[in-house]
């Protein structure tokens, strides 16, 4: 009987295991400050490298609330003719955070922490970098700060905000944006969001990871407040964004390290900061070859219409914008066709970098 239960529990475990053992998982020692207190630290922040003797590189940012394993069917698809890098940003999965959630997570940062896994890597020449939510802001600011390393930007969801202009709080952008409203809540009370969030990770997790045909409450992402209420008394079942395997993993990341450091991309110094660098550089465009790509049936805001109030196209000049049909993350919804985008970009953008791309039956 003991062998019994035992070969059922690693054979339980065995399939979980699966998803996480895509490339080579490594951890750069990078450099990081906690103002604060005004130190200097070391933390950990863990990547996933696949063929790192290909010529070109692609590096994948994750946004809110993701890990590297949300670039799954991204890694597969271009292993064989890239370089592929995919970061755990930093107090997420398993990177590590220098402490002051409130004000040591800059864009800038974030930046830096790209710039020292790529040196890990010892990658040798210009990375593209791919960016999903919070990873888009992040990667406008790599392609805006450091053009002599990143020399492309591809944005899922987020467009481009520059900083010309004065200092703009969350609260200015909620009269047209009513849905960004948990934002105030996720800033405002860092220790109760945090602790909703943790209370039950699997439900936040199928909460969060939403499909266009799935129907949310009216309220949902209006409170400031509650994050999670408007689904009490609802059943959930797994998101069809992702295997049971796959939940399973991202589940266990975020327990293992909760969901304060998260938060991180909502607060006030942070996103000041994130201003004032760009702001005060006096440099607002990004003038690398980018591409963005923005959901239309995203619970959270028309990502067209911010591009048009925030004058993306002028800041950014050799940008492509597409549309595409899906919820928040269109790289889980319709990896196919994503890929397909993707690939036809990089191809037409950088034509020495990989091969020409078949157009994807069904195409958006």
């Amino acid at each position: 009987m003991l062998l019994f239960t035992l070969a059922i529990t690693l054979l339980s475990g065995f399939a979980v295991a699966q998803f996480p053992l895509i490339g080579k998982h490594r951890t750069a020692r990078c450099p990081a400050v906690n103002r604060a207190t005004d130190e200097t630290k070391a933390i950990d922040i863990h990547y996933v490298e696949v063929n790192p003797r290909a010529k070109d590189t692609l590096i994948f940012v994750h946004g809110w609330p993701g890990i590297w394993s949300i670039w799954k069917h991204q890694i597969n698809e271009f292993k064989n003719d890239y370089r592929v890098v995919v970061v755990d940003v930093r107090g997420m999965g398993a990177s590590g955070h220098p402490g002051d959630v409130e004000g040591s997570s800059s864009t800038g940062d974030f930046v830096d922490d790209l710039v020292c896994v790529l040196k890990h890597a010892e990658v040798a020449g210009k990375s593209v970098c791919i960016g999903h939510d919070w990873g888009s802001s992040i990667c406008w600011e790599a392609g805006r700060a450091r053009p002599d390393i990143f020399s492309g930007v591809i944005s899922l969801a987020v467009p481009y905000l520059a900083s010309a202009g004065p200092y703009t709080p969350i609260e200015a952008f909620l009269k047209t944006f009513p849905r960004l409203t948990y934002q105030v809540y996720f800033r405002d009370t860092i220790d109760n969001a945090a602790a909703e969030l943790e209370a039950d990770v699997r439900r936040t997790i199928r909460i969060v990871y939403k499909h266009s045909n799935t129907t949310a409450p009216d309220t949902f992402l209006t409170s400031s407040t509650s994050f999670l209420t408007p689904y009490d008394g609802i059943e959930l079942s797994r998101s069809p964004l992702m295997t049971q395997e796959e939940e399973d993993y991202l589940v266990d990341q975020f327990t293992k390290s909760g969901f304060k450091n998260s938060l991180q991309f909502y607060q006030h110094r942070n996103r000041y900061l994130s201003w004032q660098i760009a702001h005060d550089n006096g440099t607002f465009n990004v003038n690398v070859p980018s591409l963005a790509i923005y959901p239309n049936k995203d619970s959270v805001a028309d990502w067209n219409v911010v591009s048009e109030i925030a004058k993306s196209k002028s800041f950014v000049p050799q940008l492509e914008e597409v549309s595409v049909p899906t919820a928040h993350c269109p790289h889980m919804e319709r990896p196919k066709e994503i890929n397909a985008y993707l690939g036809d970009w990089l191809t037409r953008t950088f034509p020495s970098s990989r091969g020409t791309f078949e157009k994807a039956e069904g195409e958006l």
